[in-house]
């Protein structure tokens, strides 16, 4: 009972996951039914992301930012910086 855009974007971030492992473990299986369900180029789009994002902690917001724009979720979010004293 959930709206069908957040499924959508829940199942395409499933969808980069299996991708990845996928690749990973040498066997493409993992992602076939996120393909036939039409979730492949989402999937793509989103690892795609993650390839033009430097790997280090600090592009982490850029990671998040980048996923919430392909997905439909821009302004569903924003960032605030904490202080630890």
């Amino acid at each position: 009972m959930f709206p069908k855009g957040l499924v959508d974007a829940n199942t395409a971030m499933n969808a980069a996951f299996a991708m990845v492992w996928g690749e990973i473990l040498g066997d493409p299986r993992h992602s076939i039914a996120f393909k036939a369900l039409g979730y492949g180029g989402k999937a793509k789009e989103l690892l795609g992301v993650l390839e033009e994002t430097p790997d280090d902690p600090r592009s982490d917001r850029t990671v998040i930012g980048g996923w919430a724009k392909a997905l439909g979720l821009g302004g569903c979010f924003h960032f605030q910086t904490h202080q630890f004293s």
